[in-house]
């Protein structure tokens, strides 16, 4: 298995520019340069939370980014892949699932 590194920065938070149906891959949003580029080549993700006005939430791990286009994996750490609609939030978190991506041996960050 390939090593996976999470990216992160401070405030990422944009919305979803278009509806993102349950069997998407891609994610469309408004302002794509809120978040941090992922080289996916060497295992790097950002984890990207979804969240409609109805506080439904996915958690997705975003792969690659061009421009205000999202390539992710959806479903991740226990939550199911739903629809969601035009300009609900789509935002940079830590979730609980980060915290295995980190190393607890003293190793650098």
């Amino acid at each position: 298995m390939t090593d996976q590194y999470v990216v992160i920065n401070n405030f990422a938070s944009t919305q979803l520019a278009l509806a993102l149906t349950d069997v998407a891959v891609t994610v469309q949003v408004t302002d794509g340069s809120k978040f941090p580029l992922p080289n996916n080549l060497i295992g790097q993700f950002f984890i990207l939370v979804v969240e409609d006005i109805s506080a439904n939430k996915e958690i997705m791990y975003c792969t690659l980014r061009a421009g205000n286009l999202l390539t992710v994996t959806r479903a991740q750490e226990g939550t199911v892949a739903q629809n969601f609609a035009v300009g609900s939030r789509a935002e940079l978190r830590l979730t609980a699932g980060l915290f295995q991506y980190l190393p607890l041996d003293g190793g650098t960050y």
